[in-house]
């Protein structure tokens, strides 16, 4: 107890309760810290070397990848043509009847004439449904004698129209 009455003299403050001490010592005003302490708050000395790794990190793990998958996606969403099976984001297969500037004209279900346009940028992948019982061999989905002549009409009406725009 003496020597906080002490410390207390020379300029530093102690909160007490009974015989235990509880705070932080408190430097007088306009003394230096003693016993050679650097300050080395957020942006000293091994800190700066902490941020730049976690964000090395943060680039390499979660940043760099996205990109590669983003420009793998828009790859293949121009690369789809006419005829091609696709599945769509909300899990439905379809197939590309036609092909505008932002949207493909799709082709739902073994009924004809149920086509609906889709942005291009709803489109994850080329893939045909597998169409067999569980436990089975998968079935290929083959087009039908049908399918064939109204694919080839088809691709001549929408040449004919980008002829068209070319005049």
């Amino acid at each position: 107890m003496k020597l906080l009455q002490g410390l207390n003299e020379l300029g530093y403050s102690f909160l007490v309760i009974g015989e235990n001490t509880i705070g932080e010592v408190q430097q007088p005003a306009g003394e230096a810290p003693q016993g050679g302490e650097q300050g080395g708050g957020l942006f000293g000395g091994s800190m700066i070397f902490m941020w730049v790794a976690m964000f090395a990190a943060l680039y390499f793990f979660i940043i760099r990848p996205q990109r590669k998958r983003d420009k793998a996606q828009k790859e293949m969403q121009s690369a789809l043509k006419v005829g091609d099976r696709v599945v769509t984001t909300s899990g439905m297969f379809g197939k590309i009847v036609s092909v505008g500037t932002d949207a493909f004209m799709l082709e739902f279900g073994d009924v004809r004439g149920i086509r609906v346009p889709v942005r291009k940028t709803d489109v994850v992948g080329i893939k045909t449904p597998n169409m067999s019982p569980p436990g089975s061999e998968p079935m290929p989905l083959e087009d039908t004698k049908e399918d064939k002549k109204e694919d080839k009409k088809d691709k001549k009406s929408s040449d004919k129209d980008e002829k068209k725009d070319d005049k």
